[in-house]
């Protein structure tokens, strides 16, 4: 029976860490939306606002109302301040939709420094616009999607996070919800193995082999 108590352990270890790779949320923007400002030194703050939208299976999202109609810039950024250590981490997602003209949507991470990472459509991911009436998933693989501009931020060291609604003369809505860290993919391997100490036969025991992030190695009797 011990082989069998061993193979269970194997299974447990193993959707132990299936489960840890869930998405983990930065911002269901259920709660109050305060955090998120308009930058005053980019676009348009007049004609644009922030409010509690409509959001996933009848919760709350983050809506951005835009109109660069009349204001003679054609984008604006709000953003809120975190404290994230992206550094072993797959990349970013957040849910979007929209209504009425379409924009583009950039994703902005600033470091402690100031400096920044900005990931958009321009030839990294076609989907971030508000062009999609209905909800779906965008996504920064961080070891795929370039920069658009800046690229030095120290993933290490995010202090703001935040979104830039960019297009022409456009009037419309755009919704965000569950903005979510993508963990890095566990390189895990599990497989039982035999401890011979004496190579005789004797006291002889079984053991789990578990090879995790980072290179680790851990035996667990």
């Amino acid at each position: 029976m011990p082989e069998a108590r061993m193979l269970l352990l194997c299974c447990l270890l193993t959707s132990a860490a299936c489960a840890a790779q869930q998405p983990a949320i930065i911002d269901d923007f259920e709660a109050d939306l305060s955090a998120w400002t308009p930058t005053m030194r980019y676009g348009d703050t007049e004609n644009c606002r922030l409010l509690a939208g409509e959001g996933l299976g009848g919760g709350q999202a983050l809506r951005i109302d835009y109109d660069f109609r009349a204001s003679g810039t054609n984008h604006v950024i709000y953003w809120r301040p975190v404290s994230l250590d992206l550094s072993f981490a797959d990349g970013l997602s957040v849910k979007i939709r929209g209504s009425g003209d379409p924009v583009r949507i950039f994703l902005f991470l600033y470091d402690s420094q100031g400096r920044f990472r900005n990931y958009g459509p321009d030839g990294t991911n076609p989907d971030f616009t508000t062009a999609h009436p209905d909800w779906y998933e965008a996504r920064v693989l961080f070891d795929r999607d370039r920069s658009c501009q800046g690229g030095d931020a120290d993933l290490a060291d995010i202090r703001q996070i935040g979104f830039m609604l960019n297009g022409g003369p456009a009037r419309g809505s755009a919704f965000f919800d569950d903005l979510a860290v993508i963990p890095a993919t566990e390189s895990l391997r599990v497989w039982p193995v035999k401890i011979t100490p004496n190579r005789d036969g004797l006291n002889d025991r079984l053991a789990v082999t578990v090879t995790a992030q980072r290179d680790e190695i851990v035996a667990i009797e």
